[in-house]
């Protein structure tokens, strides 16, 4: 991965860009350069700007660079940019966006993308354009033009037409994400019911959070080396401070409370890089004190206020939904 995958957008300068060809930064999976942008008046231009962001969309998500010259994937120099006058460049910024988003030219739509013209020493530009991972793939070219592939993705070699045994794969890759994460939550919650948990807590009513990347179910990205974040001593926060033990196991890495014989609460990470954070210690038979926790965690005091004078459940649901809306209306 290029150095500048990892910079935010707005913070590239003109060195950095130049560094990309002092450096013979070769065109990789995740960064295309490309001399100009097409000409997006006409449906051939605006179709191969279209396979390049989907491609990116439909594999590791990228950054595509307008303005470096390249030969065999390797930047040369002089770093020229592209020659819009600066009167122009919000228009062009504006324009590429509207292309990406219009479902007359990608279905479903990609989100997330970011655009960023980068001003060099010579008054030319180079855009920048970041297109994440998307987890609602394969995106579809559907400009209409005749003979041309509607599902594109990426290797190392560049852009290529999915056939249809990687079509039928990604749309169930697609499809499985958002049930897997319903799944893993569901296995987590019934697990703990059982006091199946990595360390013993007591029987008091639990709160459950869980902190679950989309990127936890990807199988090509590389698993979380726990001992990592044992030997650089990692803390993670737990829903009430107070861990004072930690251990590495088959799961990933767990910090814990057991100040009281019984544990009162855990972080446990998992090394597809998803977060469980289980308290066992606030809410008790004897202080279900559900508006101090609102109180001290969520530090909205006028709720913790409403949840307090509350008689009965539907009358504290109430007071929650009538503070997120009026927290929403704002």
């Amino acid at each position: 991965m290029s150095f500048i995958s990892n910079k935010p957008l707005d913070t590239v300068t003109e060195e950095d860009l130049q560094s990309l060809i002092d450096d013979r930064e070769l065109e990789i999976k995740t960064m295309e350069y490309k001399k100009n942008l097409p000409n997006l008046d006409i449906p051939v231009g605006k179709n191969e700007f279209l396979k390049d962001v989907t491609s990116f969309a439909n594999a590791s998500g990228g950054d595509l660079i307008y303005g470096i010259e390249e030969k065999s994937g390797i930047p040369i120099d002089p770093l020229r940019g592209l020659a819009i006058p600066d009167a122009k460049i919000d228009g062009c910024k504006r324009k590429l966006e509207g292309i990406i988003r219009s479902r007359s030219n990608i279905d479903p739509r990609i989100t997330g993308v970011s655009i960023q013209p980068i001003k060099l020493k010579n008054n030319n530009f180079v855009i920048i354009i970041r297109i994440p991972k998307s987890w609602a793939s394969p995106h579809m070219v559907t400009l209409e033009l005749k003979n041309h592939e509607r599902f594109i993705s990426r290797n190392s070699a560049g852009k290529y037409a999915l056939d249809v045994s990687e079509l039928r794969t990604a749309f169930a890759l697609s499809e499985s994400v958002a049930e897997r994460i319903r799944n893993f939550r569901m296995d987590r919650i019934g697990k703990i019911l059982s006091e199946e948990t990595p360390v013993r807590l007591n029987r008091n009513p639990k709160i459950v959070i869980h902190i679950i990347p989309i990127t936890a179910f990807d199988p090509t990205r590389t698993l979380l080396d726990a001992s990592i974040l044992r030997e650089n001593r990692v803390e993670f926060q737990q829903i009430i401070p107070g861990a004072n033990g930690e251990r590495a196991n088959f799961d990933g890495y767990t910090t814990y409370d057991n100040l009281t014989g019984l544990c009162g609460s855990y972080v446990q990470v998992f090394r597809n890089g998803i977060i469980e954070s289980v308290d066992a210690k606030f809410i008790n038979p004897d202080k279900n004190d559900f508006s101090n926790w609102v109180r001290d965690i969520i530090k909205d005091e006028q709720l913790a206020k409403d949840l307090g004078k509350a008689l009965n459940r539907a009358q504290a649901a109430r007071s929650v939904a009538e503070r997120i809306a009026f927290l929403s209306s704002r």
